[in-house]
């Protein structure tokens, strides 16, 4: 049999592939210099690093309940401007007007605020575009201290940058307001103003307040809302209109909750009044 010798045949890939390799590898007089790449002032790095940390802190912040023992402690948290969660713990008498600003949460571990035998003004008052939020707290007018010349709450929402939001969430009792005066509206709740709504949730309370003029319990006005979602309102009296709730010009809606055991000399429940500033409703 012939004899057949097998020579290697000579593998041209291999010098293309080899060829390849040596295009992507970068010549040596363009190797990476140092004066090529740009750097970051110290500087800049800090400051960047800086504000970095301020933001986690600004959001740890708003996680971490403020808690509060004191009366000038509650007044500087709800005043400063940064949204936050307040726990008050144990009783606080309130001896002048606690303004809110900025989106609040204001709940207790048993937590108690109670109106000081001295102060006629009201207790806490929601600023234009603030929102408070109550719950698991109590709110005690403290009727047997003297009579109080305005309402416990009030809500001012006759400016707008946003809506001036009072919510009454589950466990918050507002009780034993008393207000001798006639003139104005509301022993424990007055809401004036086109951007002002009140929101009252399942496990709130209102009871035992009393007025002289209209709105027991609440009173709106100036076209302010009231959206009654659950809870109770029970057992408040006005001497003129509205002993649980007196609506001049403002709207209410009813979803939930009850009303009862309330009385006046006109609307023992809801009384409402028209006057040239808009038209009163409400809806069941």
């Amino acid at each position: 049999a012939e004899t057949v010798e097998l020579v290697p045949a000579e593998a041209p890939w291999e010098d293309a592939a080899l060829q390849g390799l040596d295009a992507c590898a970068p010549p040596a007089e363009e190797e990476l210099r140092a004066e090529d790449v740009t750097a970051v002032p110290a500087a800049e790095e800090a400051a960047a690093g800086m504000a970095a940390l301020e933001r986690g802190e600004a959001e740890m912040a708003r996680d971490t309940p403020v808690i509060v023992t004191s009366f000038t402690q509650l007044q500087a948290a709800l005043r400063a401007p940064e949204d936050a969660d307040i726990t008050v713990r144990g009783l606080i008498e309130v001896t002048g007007l606690l303004r809110v600003e900025g989106k609040k949460m204001l709940s207790g571990e048993n937590g108690t605020l109670v109106r000081g035998p001295l102060v006629r003004e009201g207790m806490i008052g929601v600023l234009p575009g603030a929102q408070l939020t109550l719950r698991d707290i109590t709110i005690d007018g403290n009727s047997a201290a003297g009579d109080a010349e305005y309402a416990m709450l009030f809500v001012d929402g006759l400016t707008y940058p946003e809506a001036a939001v009072l919510t009454l969430g589950d466990g918050c009792v507002l009780e034993n307001a008393h207000m001798h005066s006639s003139s104005v509206f509301g022993a424990a709740v007055y809401a004036y103003g086109p951007y002002a709504s009140v929101v009252m949730e399942d496990g709130a309370a209102i009871r035992r307040c009393t007025i002289q003029g209209s709105g027991g319990a609440l009173a709106l006005s100036v076209t302010a809302q009231f959206d009654m979602r659950g809870g109770e309102i029970t057992g408040n009296s006005a001497s003129a209109y509205g002993g649980a709730v007196f609506l001049e010009s403002a709207g209410m809606v009813m979803s939930g909750g009850i009303i009862s055991g309330n009385g006046a000399s006109a609307g023992g429940g809801v009384a409402i009044l028209d006057t040239g500033r808009g038209s009163s409703t409400v809806t069941l």
